[in-house]
């Protein structure tokens, strides 16, 4: 299993890192790694690519010690040798932005539900964001609602949108819940089957949302 040693939304600090690590001969890897603002200034004031995430350097289950080691003793990184899991400061910037994020992507209806998770974290750490977030969540899926009773049209478009989503965001969750070997994966087949079988009584009584 592979283990996440270092986290940065620098290039430069990420080369860095894959520099010294390989001058020992660990071997590694990037995620993330030059896509940083690809899709325009997407850090905006939050120090950190709200789209992408940061970039994250991996090393062998084997060699993860011995790296950290590496890392703790070059002056360079010592300071910033933290990844989102022993940083508190950088998890919960991290969830506000995916909150942030679903919370707009609510207007599909289903991110609703994906972002309860990130809005009752906001709530539990009591955030300075939470209610802001509640809001914004909350209007956005009213507001779509509201839409959809106003046009059919709508509600197909919105479907169409939320299994793409919903399939998107369930693959990227089932392979990272895969990789922690959680057994929590099967439950992201659920939301699938259910736009499936959406699709299936639409298509019953006549109503083609592909068309």
């Amino acid at each position: 299993m592979d283990c996440c040693i270092y986290e940065t939304d620098s290039d430069y600090k990420a080369r860095v890192v894959i520099d010294v690590l390989k001058e020992e001969n660990i071997l590694t890897y990037s995620v993330n790694m030059g896509l940083q603002n690809l899709y325009g200034d997407s850090k905006l004031w939050t120090g950190s690519d709200l789209i992408v995430g940061e970039i994250k350097i991996y090393v062998k289950e084997e060699d993860y010690e011995k790296a950290k080691q590496i890392i703790e003793e070059t002056t360079f990184l010592k300071n910033d040798f933290k990844t989102i899991e022993d940083d508190k400061v950088k998890k919960d910037t991290y969830i506000i932005q995916r909150s942030f994020l679903f919370s707009a992507a609510s207007l599909l209806i289903i991110p609703f539900f994906f972002n309860l998770e990130y809005v009752i974290y906001c709530f539990k750490n009591n955030l300075k964001a939470k209610y802001i977030l509640l809001l914004a969540n909350v209007f956005c899926l009213v507001f779509s609602i509201v839409l959809c009773l106003g046009s059919f049209e709508y509600i197909k478009s919105i479907w169409k949108w939320n299994f793409l989503i919903t399939s998107l965001f369930c693959i990227g969750k089932g392979i990272t819940l895969y990789k922690k070997k959680s057994k929590l994966v099967y439950i992201l087949l659920i939301p699938i089957i259910l736009l499936i079988l959406s699709y299936v009584i639409a298509e019953m009584h006549g109503i083609k949302l592909f068309v």
